[in-house]
């Protein structure tokens, strides 16, 4: 949660920030997840994260992943 909260922060949304640590678990760890998170560790540090997710094209009809295309 340190992670979104810095985030939130350095973004100047922190009064959007509403997920708690059950919202997450739930959605990272359900049996069926639709949301993805990697940690960037460096010395044994955790030191970022990429937090990630599918996205349903309705003109494909299938999932998509919106690795590295601009959402703008």
């Amino acid at each position: 949660m340190a992670f979104i909260e810095v985030l939130a922060a350095n973004e100047k949304l922190s009064h959007e920030a509403q997920a708690t640590e059950v919202d997450i678990a739930r959605d990272l760890f359900s049996a069926d997840p639709k949301v993805f998170c990697e940690i960037a560790e460096w010395e044994d540090k955790l030191v970022s994260f990429a937090l990630w997710f599918y996205i349903y094209s309705a003109f494909q009809g299938r999932h998509e992943d919106m690795a590295g295309r601009s959402l703008c």
